[in-house]
Parts: structure tokens; C-alpha cells; sequence
């Protein structure tokens, strides 16, 4: 059974080398989305609190480690719809790859010459993947996009000591 002709090989294994790049930097980015608020209004973005070293938040920014004074934090967000690009990333291809599963093996297309009963040409993959990929994408952003508000950690009001206590609680139960 010869799956791919020459002539698509390299094409082919280009579009797998770029797919596999753009999901792993579109999910490494998606680790970077908490903000910190400071008292003069300043927002420090895309960044991962790691740890609290004496009074000071230690961040982790795309480039750097960065340590900001515990007393003049006021908030911590989370951005959760940050995380909406990784469902329609998920949805996509989980849909392309059922998808084109169902195609391949749809019992209309089998060949009794061709090895286990399976038709497959390149146009059948590359179709039903574009297809299931579109509609797994669009049902991924419908539940990213209603997966929940950001989370905000207020402390505004609270004594160094509260505060301490709560980071310490946030980094070790943070989840990306």
C-alpha cells in the first residue's frame, strides 16, 4: 500500500514540521499568561510566579527571573481565556485526526486488493483532516471561550504575613 507518492513526501513532511513547531510554541506561550498589578498601577504581563524568596515574588518572564517586592503587589490575575488558542489547538486536531479516521475506513472506500480492506489517498487524508480540523476548531474555541473568567488574587487589604501565606498557596497549587 503506498501511502504517499514522491512527488508529496517532502510537501508533506514540511506541513507535519511546521504543525508540530506552531502546537508546541502556540502551548509554550500559553504558560506565560499571569499578570501582576502593582500599587502605582503598574501591570507586569505574561509572566509565571515561581516562588517567594524572603518578601519578594520571584516571576519568571520570557526572557528573565524577576523579583518584585511583596508589599507592593496588589493583585495576581490568572488570565484563563488566554487558554482558549490551546482548546481550538486541541479541538483541531482531535477532529482532523477522528475525522480522517472515519474516512479512511469507511466501509463505502475499502478495497479488497488493498492490505486490512483501507483506501487511503493523500486528497482523502488531506481533506478530511482540513474538515475535521475546521469543525474540532470550532467546537475547541466554543469551549475555550466559555471556560471560565480570569482569576484575580486581591491584596489590597490584606498584612504581609496574609500575603506571604497566599502566594505560597497559589505557586504551589498553580496549574497552567
Amino acid at each position: 500500500m503506498k501511502i504517499l507518492d514522491n512527488r508529496f513526501r517532502t510537501p508533506f513532511l514540511l506541513l507535519i514540521l511546521f504543525s508540530v513547531i506552531f502546537i508546541t510554541n502556540n502551548l509554550y506561550a500559553q504558560d506565560y499568561n499571569w499578570s501582576v498589578i502593582l500599587h502605582d498601577n503598574t501591570e507586569i504581563n505574561n509572566v509565571i510566579p515561581l516562588e517567594v524568596k524572603e518578601n519578594y515574588l520571584i516571576l519568571k518572564t520570557s526572557t528573565a527571573l524577576t523579583g518584585i517586592d511583596i508589599k507592593k503587589i496588589v493583585s495576581l490575575k490568572k488570565r484563563v481565556r488566554a487558554c482558549t488558542w490551546t482548546y481550538v489547538g486541541y479541538g483541531a486536531i482531535i477532529g482532523g485526526g477522528v475525522y480522517t479516521l472515519i474516512k479512511v475506513f469507511n466501509l463505502k472506500e475499502r478495497s479488497s486488493t488493498e492490505p486490512f480492506g483501507i483506501y487511503m489517498t493523500l486528497a482523502t487524508i488531506l481533506n478530511s483532516g482540513a474538515i475535521g480540523g475546521i469543525i474540532g476548531g470550532l467546537i475547541g474555541y466554543l469551549i475555550g471561550s466559555t471556560a471560565g473568567d480570569d482569576e484575580v488574587y486581591d491584596f489590597k487589604e490584606i498584612s504581609i504575613d496574609e500575603r506571604l501565606t497566599q502566594l505560597d498557596w497559589i505557586i504551589k497549587n498553580r496549574v497552567n
